[in-house]
Parts: structure tokens; C-alpha cells; sequence
């Protein structure tokens, strides 16, 4: 049964076009910026392709 479904994942892999695309954070986001630890985070970003 497993190897049923590593053959069908293994199909459904080839047979899915590649995606791409050029991902970049919002400017605000620095090289050195720390981020509190347990605290609710959201990023903005934005996707050109």
C-alpha cells in the first residue's frame, strides 16, 4: 500500500507544472530587525510573477 502511494505522489509530482515566481518583504524589514518571541507577527509581502 505504501509504495501505491509513493507511485501517485511520485505522478502527481511530474505531472504539476513548476511554479516561480520573485517573492520580496515589504521595505520596512531589515537586515538586522528582531522580532519578539510569542508575540503575533504578520509580514507583508509581495509576489511579481
Amino acid at each position: 500500500m505504501l509504495r501505491i502511494r509513493c507511485a501517485l505522489l511520485a505522478m502527481l509530482a511530474a505531472a504539476c507544472p513548476i511554479a516561480a515566481a520573485d517573492v520580496s518583504l515589504n521595505n520596512m524589514f531589515g537586515d538586522h530587525m528582531v522580532l519578539q518571541q510569542g508575540i503575533r507577527n504578520s509580514l507583508l509581502s509581495r509576489i511579481c510573477g
